[in-house]
């Protein structure tokens, strides 16, 4: 990963590639992988996944009580939240999610 953060750094950036931190994330799995690492966060993901299922009927109940529009901005919020989270990040700022 370092020798790719490297290479980024030495040489100009072209300017028809868009850096983003989603292509670090890419770097950084690809440079896992290549050591052996297959799923690093595996067994967070399954610890994860049963919190969630265990939440999951009071956040439908939550969703079922709110107006349609209501619903899906907050729908959308947390997708975009859990994409951000899938990504690596602690969280949001302020650390609190929607839920």
């Amino acid at each position: 990963y370092r020798r790719s953060l490297d290479a980024l750094e030495a040489s100009p950036l072209d300017a028809s590639v868009k850096y983003t931190c989603l292509h670090l994330c890419k770097l950084r799995e690809q440079a896992l992988r290549e050591a052996g690492f297959t799923d690093v966060f595996r067994e967070v993901k399954a610890t994860e996944n049963r919190n969630a299922l265990r939440l999951l009927r009071g956040v439908c109940a939550e969703l079922d009580a709110l107006s349609e529009p209501e619903c899906w901005i907050v729908v959308i919020q947390n997708l975009l939240a859990g994409n951000i989270f899938d990504c690596g990040s602690a969280g949001p700022r302020g650390g609190a999610f929607f839920f």
